[in-house]
């Protein structure tokens, strides 16, 4: 948020926690805002509701301020207007947010310009994004149809995006010793570590408690690890925090960082979290009048609160959604949120499988019991003995076998998670560790891993070997920093990552590491690294390597790259970890090309064919009875001269797509004497896989900036998604607009366009 509207929001709550109001605090709030005319710059609901209170008990003076008074409630009314939509959208059904359109168009006079609005609003409806996603695609449509209110939708739209964050609930708790409802935004990150739970702000003991209880109850359901650190902390750190009703916030906060889903900024939580009859439910909490008037006042419009506090409820509060809950999954039911989450340790995966098979035969399942290095849970079947279940931190469940015939399903199920389901791969991964510390805590985990060598090696800290059945992984932490693992393996390189994201996400804790970032996205068996360089080996330095990107693919560009690399380049590419691009994910993709770019310039040359050059050129081609070949043949060629301009070398190596003609024809005199070998599976020389890594990143992010153009997102290859997205294209900007984000002469066209035709 702007400093400023944060200062001024600050004022506003202190002015309201004053009585009778100083005249230092009412000086100050009004100094702000009318000031050089800054309430113009305010869109933001809960400071602009603030102020229409505030002046309201404290008029300036309307001679001189009168019209900027005007202004300020005819913003506030507006504002309201179309968070009222934009709340609709996120919420309500197809009914309610055609009403709130239509209060919004009447108060801006643009019902005749929104009349084919409805069905891109039952689509948005329909979609089961995140809240910010769905109101980028209903700003954009708006905007579309009706420009004249686009600065105050975008302007709005920052706003409440302002106020939301992963990791950042709204909840409602009273304020001591004011003894006043407060709408109180808590601030929470999950990271790897040991399962403890730290406070960034002064709490007493039943505060911190309360988070606590939130922790267990998502690590019960197996929403979280109990090897995951939580540190929390609330927007007013000068107050000292008490009571429970914090437990339910917090539960959603955590569930918010560990599945990096945003909480709409207009629901506010307030409930405790505790154990009955052997279950974590949500129950009552005090103050509940107090925290709905607060609720109101910040333009807060559902309430989610314990289903005990239902006779709380004082009448008055019709404006507010009041969501009655008992338990976490009816709280995620009730806010429509995505439940069926991927987990992401062994651990969580069995918790998850405990609770549904128990819930599908109808077992009684307790909440889970903290032990060492794990949880145990107990089980009762109507009709056989008691089970107890033990999942620990590792994965590993005891027990593995048991006589009745009631549990051996569920067993099975559990001993079966215990295979693993990393394939066999390449490995070729650099990190960076500059810090000694974390260096030092890396090396104690893999030693306590028991490598099969330790190896001393020049320039090293420690170089590690690690070899079982068909998998070897090189370990080697160097002098300067670059920690490499090196060798072909699948389940070992899952451990190795298993062992370095966690230890670096928890000594920075804004980094945001992923282990599913460091598998390659096709998991495919390729060569090791020995036959690779040995292929290597025949093709002389220095050369170029080529490759292209967003050939299948319907939206986006046809992107070519060129490398050119001598034996320096080579092995300085090797340890960045370079490799085919069709093996990397997408992140993974964009941080290599980064290193490339940032390493290497005037070493590359990217060639990029937009979709409507694109569609330009394969229609001259039709025309001349020549195929595709050779417009990828042009590119190549481009790419390889653009080089040969400032690189010498008679060498130059692509991917097999047809005769090596094509490519040669197409060279210029830089590139008539060049030796161009054309073969399958070019990937493997890293020049061509360098090359790979720049046309991909490039396609990637050419295609992000269409996506904003088109206001929707563009899928990537030839999908039903991407026939979906197009005919969202086509209803938007007419049958024209596909040529420039398309290739039309895809079959996707035909199906795009089905229908379409007078």
């Amino acid at each position: 948020m702007n400093p400023k509207l944060a200062q001024i929001e600050g004022k506003l709550n202190a002015w309201r926690l004053t009585e009778p109001a100083k005249d230092t605090i009412v000086d100050a709030i009004s100094n702000l805002v009318l000031a050089r005319d800054f309430y113009r710059e305010i869109w933001d609901e809960p400071i602009l509701l603030g102020l229409r209170e505030f002046m309201r008990a404290h008029p300036p003076d309307l001679e001189f301020h009168g019209s900027k008074v005007q202004e300020i409630n005819q913003r506030t009314d507006e504002v309201v207007a179309i968070n009222n939509l934009f709340f609709s959208v996120l919420t309500g059904t197809m009914e309610t947010a055609v009403k709130s359109l239509e209060q919004l168009t009447q108060r801006f006079d643009l019902s005749k310009e929104l009349s084919g609005i409805q069905v891109s609003l039952s689509t948005i409806l329909g979609s089961t994004t995140e809240p910010r996603t769905k109101l980028k695609q209903l700003v954009c449509e708006l905007s579309t149809q009706a420009p004249a209110m686009s600065g105050a939708l975008q302007s709005c739209f920052e706003a409440v995006q302002a106020r939301q964050a992963v990791g950042t609930v709204n909840s409602l708790l009273v304020k001591e010793p004011d003894g006043i409802g407060v709408v109180l935004p808590v601030r929470l990150k999950v990271q790897a570590g040991t399962g403890t739970v730290e406070a960034g702000v002064p709490t007493e003991e039943s505060f911190s408690a309360a988070v606590g209880r939130a922790k267990k109850a998502l690590q019960s359901k197996g929403w979280l690890s109990t090897s995951q650190d939580i540190i929390f902390t609330v927007e007013d750190t000068d107050a000292t925090y008490v009571g429970s009703s914090i437990s339910l916030p917090s539960a959603m906060a955590i569930f918010s960082s560990a599945r990096e889903w945003q909480f709409d900024s207009y629901t506010a939580f307030t409930g405790n979290i505790d154990i009955r009859d052997s279950q974590w439910r949500i129950v009552r909490v005090e103050g509940i009048p107090k925290k709905l008037i607060a609720a109101q006042r910040a333009g807060i419009r559902r309430v989610v609160l314990p289903s005990e506090n239902k006779n709380d409820v004082p009448e008055g509060f019709d404006g507010l959604d009041l969501v009655f809950v008992d338990e976490i999954r009816e709280v995620l039911s009730n806010l429509t949120l995505p439940q069926s989450q991927q987990a992401e340790t062994v651990q969580q995966h069995k918790i998850l499988l405990v609770n549904a098979h128990c819930s599908a035969k109808g077992w009684q399942l307790s909440a889970a019991q903290e032990i060492q290095h794990g949880l145990q849970f107990t089980i009762a079947p109507p009709t056989a003995d008691d089970l107890t279940i033990t999942v620990y931190d590792s994965g590993a469940h005891m027990p593995k076998q048991h006589q009745g015939l009631d549990f051996q399903e569920l067993l099975q199920q559990l001993n079966q998670l215990d295979t693993p389901d990393t394939p066999l791969q390449s490995v070729q991964q650099v990190f960076n560790i500059k810090d000694t510390t974390l260096r030092q805590q890396i090396k104690q985990k893999f030693e306590a891993n028991g490598p099969s060598e330790i190896k001393t090696e020049q320039y090293c800290d420690y170089s590690l070997v690690f070899e079982s059945g068909k998998e070897k992984l090189i370990v080697k932490q160097y002098g300067s920093g670059k920690l490499q693992l090196q060798g072909h393996a699948g389940p070992m390189y899952r451990r190795a990552l298993d062992v370095i994201i966690p230890l670096y996400n928890l000594h920075y804790p804004n980094a945001t590491l992923k282990i599913a970032d460091y598998l390659a996205s096709e998991m495919e068996p390729i060569e090791p690294t020995r036959t690779v360089k040995a292929a290597a080996d025949l093709v002389a330095l220095p050369h170029i390597g080529t490759d292209e990107s967003g050939k299948g693919d319907y939206f986006g560009p046809l992107v070519i790259a060129g490398v050119w690399v001598d034996e320096t380049l080579q092995n300085s590419l090797a340890e960045l970890g370079v490799r085919d691009s069709k093996k990397l994910s997408d992140r993974q993709c964009q941080e290599l090309a980064a290193k490339i770019r940032g390493l290497y310039q005037g070493k590359f040359h990217v060639v990029e064919i937009s979709p409507d050059k694109y569609n330009q050129l394969h229609e001259q081609l039709v025309r001349e009875r020549k195929n595709l070949n050779h417009l990828l043949a042009w590119g190549h060629a481009r790419a390889i001269e653009s080089l040969l301009a400032r690189q010498a070398c008679n060498q130059a190596i692509a991917d097999q797509f047809g005769d090596e003609k094509y490519i040669a024809s197409k060279l210029m005199e830089k590139g008539k004497t060049l030796n161009l070998l054309q073969t399958p599976k070019a990937e493997r020389f890293i020049a061509v896989a360098a090359a790979s890594v720049l046309a991909r990143d490039h396609f990637l992010s050419r295609l992000n900036q269409m996506s904003n153009e088109a206001g929707l997102t563009l899928p990537k290859g030839a999908s039903p998604a991407v026939i979906e997205a197009a005919k969202q294209i086509v209803q938007k900007h007419g049958p024209e607009a596909l040529r420039k984000f398309a290739k039309l002469h895809f079959k996707t066209t035909a199906s795009v366009l089905a229908g379409k035709q007078s």
